[in-house]
């Protein structure tokens, strides 16, 4: 059996209130307050429960108009369509309180076939408006998904033509959300990073080293040391690599593409400005990039390249600890060393 809609009524008055109670009883689930004070902690309560309320409009210490208002300010409740009945029947106060958000606005004394009708039409619009509200987001959703496959796809090609495993870009990812995580436990993180910023700052280092798509083979995949020409060349897939991120501008995640270009481009800045490609000194250096920076050359150190051999644990952290202040984010270094052992064991769930 389908469960009955439960309703809210609010009047000061308790014969209003038993006139709607007995009216909608046989439909509905009914919960009723005379303040609006008691309305706000019921409604609070109750959140999704409820689904209308019937308000009034003239009521002593809290009128309707700023229960309403205090109802659109919550999350909790500000989806709770609100009908206000008041016997105030004036178009300013009907103009008001549509306004303030109110759906519907009844005037007493009201006809009781009037008064169901709008219940009946608030709801089914209501649930019209949830039901298309979640189609959106499914496909948002579904879109992003698709987009961070391509993403992924495209990253991981770049990995196997530098002759890597594509698990790079899976520790890097981890590890970046990880510190994110820790800077912002430990009061740390940098206040301009938003939420927001939190989930798609670790998707955008997925594209770091897009850029290498460009590089020649003879250079990217060399098992020595390179020339100064040859540095000078593997130097420009930050520039390339953003060249290529520019053209994501059109899809349906800006803040990926923000983060994801600053990766790119300014991963090898240094904190002391001796990095490249511009030179870039301190805050500088968009907080993404400073992230990235120590964790990209933390799975460098850690990793067998074409070039090197993989070095100890304990060198790796030696390196890093050399590089606070002059390479990295002190603040980022010292908030990665103190929980080191933290990103070995996702280096080690994730190794090659």
């Amino acid at each position: 059996m389908k469960p009955k809609h439960h309703i809210l009524i609010v009047d000061d008055m308790g014969i209003n209130r038993e006139m709607l109670r007995e009216m909608l009883e046989s439909n509905y689930a009914i919960t009723e307050a005379s303040s609006g004070v008691e309305a706000v902690s019921i409604a609070l309560d109750l959140k999704e429960k409820i689904s209308l309320i019937l308000l009034d409009l003239i009521m002593p210490e809290m009128d309707g108009f700023e229960t309403l208002r205090i109802l659109k300010a919550s999350p909790v409740t500000r989806n709770i369509p609100v009908i206000f009945i008041s016997a105030a029947n004036s178009a300013e106060y009907e103009v008001r309180g549509l306004r303030l958000g109110a759906a519907d606005f009844i005037s007493k004394p009201f006809n009781p076939d009037v008064v169901k009708t709008r219940i009946e039409l608030q709801l089914k619009l209501n649930s019209y408006q949830k039901h298309m509200s979640y189609l959106v987001n499914e496909q948002v959703n579904r879109l992003e998904r698709v987009q961070d496959k391509m993403i992924d796809l495209l990253a991981t090609i770049v990995e196997y033509r530098n002759l890597e495993s594509g698990n790079h870009i899976k520790r890097t990812r981890v590890i970046v959300t990880e510190l994110i995580n820790i800077l912002k436990d430990s009061g740390r993180l940098d206040p301009s990073i938003a939420p927001i910023d939190q989930i798609y700052i670790p998707k955008a280092v997925t594209l770091h080293d897009i850029g290498k798509i460009a590089i020649p083979d003879q250079i990217l995949t060399k098992p020595a040391k390179l020339t100064f020409e040859e540095f000078e060349i593997m130097k420009k897939h930050t520039v390339i690599g953003t060249e290529i991120i520019d053209r994501l501008s059109g899809i349906q995640m800006e803040p990926y593409v923000k983060h994801a270009r600053e990766v790119c481009l300014y991963h090898h800045e240094k904190w002391d400005g001796t990095g490249y490609p511009k030179g870039l000194t301190k805050e500088e250096i968009p907080y993404s990039a400073r992230l990235m920076a120590l964790v990209d050359v933390y799975d460098a150190l850690l990793s067998k390249r074409a070039y090197k051999e993989a070095f100890s644990l304990d060198k790796t952290i030696k390196i890093i600890k050399e590089g606070r202040g002059s390479h990295f984010d002190p603040v980022i270094c010292d908030a990665f060393l103190e929980n080191s052992d933290i990103f070995y064991d996702i280096y080690k769930n994730y190794a090659d």
